[in-house]
């Protein structure tokens, strides 16, 4: 039970160098009753996961200072997020992409574009609504 009333918000982390992406998915999941917090790219998504770990990670793989498949193995690795959710969510898709990707972790995978209740449906399955 959170302490202010009601159920406590999930939590999701955005983690995207794209700045509608991060938005889009921002807005999305803000309305749908989420918390959200946002990451330009895998080091600082690296970082502000382990600092307050969310209930999900949405993680794409092009990013500078630190790709998502780079920062995927350092979260598994981590003890305060190794059992994280983590959903990659990128415009690559190829067969290489998610095999490296589900090697490292990943428990799922979204190719950009998406459509917004598909991932909604994947996360909801990862992290159920309280």
């Amino acid at each position: 039970m959170w302490p202010f009333g009601g159920a406590r918000k999930r939590r999701v982390l955005i983690v995207d160098d794209d700045v509608h992406v991060r938005t889009m998915l921002g807005m999305y999941f803000g309305d749908s009753g989420w918390d959200t917090s946002e990451a330009s790219d895998g080091q600082a998504g690296f970082e502000s996961a382990v600092a307050a770990p969310p209930d999900i990670i949405l993680l794409d793989i092009d990013m500078p200072v630190m790709t998502g498949p780079e920062a995927l193995a350092l979260l598994r690795l981590n003890e305060k997020t190794k059992q994280v959710p983590i959903v990659m969510v990128t415009a690559r898709g190829t067969l290489d992409d998610v095999d490296i990707c589900i090697s490292r972790g990943a428990n799922d995978y979204v190719n950009k574009p998406f459509d917004f209740s598909r991932l909604k449906a994947k996360v909801d399955k990862l992290v159920p609504p309280a």
